[in-house]
């Protein structure tokens, strides 16, 4: 059943305010993906512009981005597994 069809005929006003409910989720999920992945897209646009020139396609700029934003997203999350493994290991004087 659709959302539309839960409300009888004198209930508009509940279905304006789970509408804007929705929205409201909707954008406070993206703002908060937003401030998760931003720091990753800036980092692949700064590596982005030492590859590619201005006039290079914008299909090829945001491909690019993408993947290099992916790739430090990728690094660094190895980077802090190795360290964290690379501590738990010391503390328990498994290192040498």
């Amino acid at each position: 059943m659709a959302v539309y069809e839960k409300y009888a005929r004198g209930n508009e006003g509940q279905s304006l305010f789970d509408t804007t409910i929705f929205g409201l989720w909707f954008f406070l999920k993206l703002a908060f993906k937003l401030l998760i992945y931003f720091p990753l897209v800036f980092t692949g646009y700064i590596i982005t512009t030492k590859f590619l020139d201005k006039h290079a396609h914008g299909i090829l700029w945001m491909g690019t981005i993408l993947f290099m934003a992916y790739d430090a997203g990728v690094h660094f999350t190895q980077m802090i597994a190795k360290k964290t493994s690379f501590v738990k290991a010391i503390k328990s004087k498994e290192v040498i």
